[in-house]
């Protein structure tokens, strides 16, 4: 007899793989948790800057450049890199 499709054993194993439940693994949520608090932080602290800067008497287009500079520096350079090998 000549199986072929989902009755050989490669399709019932691609089956049994493909109704696997993909909740949320715990590395996953403190992975996200750790991505949303360095973004928050970075946000924030792009925000004091701006608003410093802005106090300071400069220009609204130095403000924000420091302001992107202050956010991409707070981000760290292995972020993308770790998030993938996880």
């Amino acid at each position: 007899m000549i199986r072929t499709g989902d009755r050989t054993v490669m399709g019932r194993i691609a089956n049994l793989t493909s109704g696997l439940d993909t909740g949320q693994t715990t590395l996953a949520r403190d992975m996200s948790y750790l991505i949303n608090l360095i973004v928050a932080s970075a946000f924030v602290m792009g925000a004091i800057f701006f608003i410093v800067v802005m106090l300071l008497g400069s220009n609204v287009t130095n403000a924000i450049i420091f302001l992107i500079g202050i956010i991409m520096g707070n981000v760290p350079e292995g972020l993308l890199a770790t998030v993938t090998v996880c």
